[in-house]
């Protein structure tokens, strides 16, 4: 039967950015709000330290993890915040990031996930933020194993 996944929170623009005003000019370019607007706990973040590239985030929502990955880019034409050019259209972004979302119910399958070499074989797989990622995931997997067995 498997398991029910988060559903998405309603939010609005001035949720994501309070200090918005409508004054004629629009511009987004932070993804941060996008991230942490769905509610959920953030357990492990990595982004690119590059002008365009990849972010990859760890979610909990109560017993389910999921995770994001994602790329940007540098200008309106090669990243999708940028390319934005209402508040209508970054609240539609989120919608398909949070479509993006993986969604695991077992820690085992969320480990064997990250874990799998087709991980290592992917675009990103050679990325340092990849790397720092997948240890950041396996730290916390460790963590959560051992307080599971203490219970």
């Amino acid at each position: 039967m498997g398991f029910q996944k988060p559903k998405l929170i309603q939010a609005n623009y001035k949720d994501l950015e309070p200090d918005y005003k409508e004054d004629g000019y629009f511009s987004a370019y932070n993804y941060q709000p996008l991230l942490e607007s769905y509610g959920f706990k953030i357990i492990v973040q990595e982004d690119e330290n590059s002008y365009q590239g990849d972010s990859f985030v760890l979610y909990q929502h109560e017993e389910l993890f999921g995770i994001l990955i994602f790329g940007w880019g540098s200008c309106s034409g090669c990243d999708a915040l940028q390319a934005c050019g209402s508040p209508d259209e970054v609240m539609e972004l989120r919608k398909e990031l949070f479509r993006e979302i993986k969604w695991f119910d077992k820690i085992r399958k969320l480990q064997e996930y990250i874990n799998s070499k087709n991980r290592d074989y992917s675009y990103y797989g050679s990325s340092s933020a990849w790397d720092n990622f997948k240890k950041g995931v396996n730290k916390e997997i460790a963590v959560l194993a051992k307080i599971l067995r203490s219970v």
